[in-house]
């Protein structure tokens, strides 16, 4: 049985923020980042900064706060 982790990363988080943490994340060992991953959550309406985090080929997805019961099954699921 293969182990997944999910990270649910939010752009707009204090110190280090989401697009800092992408560009430390994109250097980790393939093996490590083959394990993970990450889907970028956020509250922008800026359809910019969905197509910038899809850019990164470490995200899974990007989902629009607020994250509903039914959000988190599909994220889940895929």
């Amino acid at each position: 049985m293969k182990v997944c982790q999910i990270y649910l990363l939010d752009i707009n988080m204090p110190m280090v923020d989401g697009w800092d943490f992408l560009e430390v994340y994109k250097e980790f060992p393939f093996d490590k980042r083959a394990q993970c991953k990450l889907m970028i959550y956020s509250s922008s309406i800026s359809p910019s900064e969905e197509i910038r985090a899809k850019s990164y080929t470490c995200v899974a997805d990007y989902v629009s706060k607020p994250i509903t019961t039914k959000t988190l099954a599909s994220v889940f699921s895929k």
